[in-house]
């Protein structure tokens, strides 16, 4: 997997990439969907660097097919159409910011600045704030983001540093727990900044029509009223992905969190991988980040793309494999599978370099068509762990399926700290929760197993991001039939576990061995 990287962004983060591949001899694809800077290209051509570099400027993704180490991408540049072939891609669009001035009916003009133009102005021609009297509203209607505070912070220290201004912060809840942002804070006060801090009550906020703003409000501290006449009003602002990123997540088949950015919030593939392998997401494209964060981030996507350069010819998790003599295309795999690891091309088939061999196709193959080595392995375990001969034991018979990466590491944890588990327990491993079938847990019910625990990630923190909900939903089916049946739908249940919870393991098993004693009794 030697081919280019293609890098889709227009500002530093997608330069500061660049430059740490090329300066390792990678060459790279820019594609740069804002096209230029002002008069000058965002990124020169000849960064140093062994490596080379090709700018697409003005051009934006119109499609993408293929997967790591052979994507096809499509651009549209100009009312032409331009494809590149590529082994990586980097996504490092900047973000967007929106003033708040709706939330406070506040009118934007000479004396109503937002956050960035005011830093923009202060920074061009400081000396013009002189005598000003200056209000930051910040936190008021909005969760603090640490990124806006530290800006808000660093206004208001630099402001005080003019001669004759007057910093005031007023602020609902002031995200300090950022690097260096406490000092921050400390020095701004120092220098005579004042805050104003509001948890129970809000200012009283006006603009007449010939823009002067008046504030007024109650010091929650000293109960004293204020009222402030600022000869500037600077709001606060939201910061959202660009525009752009929906459209990018759309062709490329990412999955984005609840701000949507690049990223879900899925703490394994943090800092900088996707739902899709050789697919990154780094600085503001993936999340709300500082410009330090942002520069130190371009260099661990660089990093990750090195990285998975250097595994071709190593061998790699076991990908499922679909029977084309099997397979009727209902594109239930293609659906569902969370890593976009199938291709649907002439025969449907599973792409093994980007397969992760969580399993769920497996399980839910309505044809039984789709193979994978470890599920196969799964089957012999249980068929083993249920057919074994029966041992007097004073607990029932129970069969847990746990989940590799979650509760099979908290049952290793469990017995090195010595903490029992029910005396005819049988555990089967799976890759992953959503691997586990209908099929699985009912031949677990007919070898003799007198309840069936499944054991997953807890909700949102699952490697493939759906698996454990696969599993939730196939349990609650089951429960809810078994019960029809009359066979007892609590003699199944599931519940969710992290690796570090081996008391919790032990507790969960014991608790649920006793609960389905009543049932081993009437065999």
């Amino acid at each position: 997997m030697t081919g280019p990287t293609l890098i889709i962004g227009s500002g530093t983060c997608a330069r500061d990439v660049a430059r740490h591949l090329t300066s390792e001899g990678r060459h790279t694809v820019i594609a740069a969907a804002n096209g230029t800077n002002g008069d000058r290209p965002y990124l020169a051509a000849n960064t140093p660097g062994s490596g080379s570099i090709e700018v697409l400027s003005g051009a934006r993704l119109s499609a993408c097919r293929g997967f790591i180490g052979q994507f096809e991408a499509m651009f549209t540049q100009s009312g032409a159409t331009l494809q590149r072939r590529v082994a990586y891609i980097v996504i490092a669009e900047e973000n967007r910011r929106i003033p708040n001035f709706d939330l406070y009916r506040l009118r934007a003009g000479s004396v109503v600045q937002s956050l960035s133009a005011f830093r923009k102005e202060f920074a061009m021609s400081p000396e013009t704030f002189a005598n000003r009297r200056v209000v930051f509203l910040h936190g008021l209607r909005l969760e603090s983001e640490p990124v806006l505070a530290e800006e808000v912070l660093r206004s208001a220290l630099e402001l005080q540093t003019v001669s004759g201004a007057r910093a005031h912060v007023l602020t609902g809840n002031l995200k300090v727990a950022g690097n260096g942002l406490e000092a921050l804070y400390r020095d701004a006060k120092s220098a005579g900044a004042l805050f104003f801090k509001f948890t129970d009550t809000q200012p009283t906020i006006d603009q007449t029509e010939t823009d002067p703003v008046t504030i007024e409000f109650r010091d929650e501290i000293t109960g004293h009223d204020y009222r402030l006449s600022p000869d500037i009003t600077v709001v606060d602002e939201r910061i959202v992905p660009a525009a752009y990123v929906e459209h990018l997540a759309a062709v490329l088949g990412l999955r984005r969190g609840p701000a949507g950015f690049l990223q879900s919030e899925n703490v394994h593939r943090l800092p900088v991988f996707t739902n899709r392998r050789g697919i990154l997401a780094v600085g503001s494209a993936r999340a709300v980040l500082s410009p330090a964060d942002v520069e130190r981030e371009a260099a661990c996507g660089a990093l990750a793309v090195l990285g998975l350069a250097n595994l071709e010819g190593h061998p790699q998790v076991e990908a499922a494999e679909i029977n084309p003599g099997h397979c009727i295309r209902c594109l239930t795999c293609f659906r569902l599978c969370p890593y976009g690891a199938v291709n649907k091309g002439n025969r449907i088939a599973v792409v093994a370099d980007a397969c992760a061999g969580c399993g769920i196709c497996v399980a839910e193959c309505p044809r039984g068509a789709i193979q994978l080595g470890s599920i196969r392995t799964v089957i012999e375990k249980e068929d083993a762990a249920i057919s074994a001969s029966e041992t007097p034991a004073p607990d029932p018979r129970m069969v847990v399926f746990a989940c590799a990466r979650s509760a099979d590491k908290a049952r290793e944890l469990a017995g090195g700290h010595g903490q029992k588990s029910p005396s005819d327990l049988k555990v089967v491993t799976v890759p992953c929760a959503g691997a586990i079938s209908v099929q699985h847990i009912l031949s677990a019910f007919a070898g003799g197993a007198a309840g069936v625990m499944v054991l997953t990630c807890h909700i949102d923190n699952c490697h493939s991001e759906t698996g454990n909900r696969h599993a939730r939903r196939r349990v609650d089916y089951l429960v809810d039939h078994l019960d029809r049946m009359g066979f007892g739908g609590d003699r199944l249940e599931i519940a969710t576990l992290a690796a570090n919870m081996p008391t919790e393991y032990a507790d969960m098993t014991r608790r649920f061995s006793r609960k389905i004693q009543k049932y081993a009794n009437q065999r």
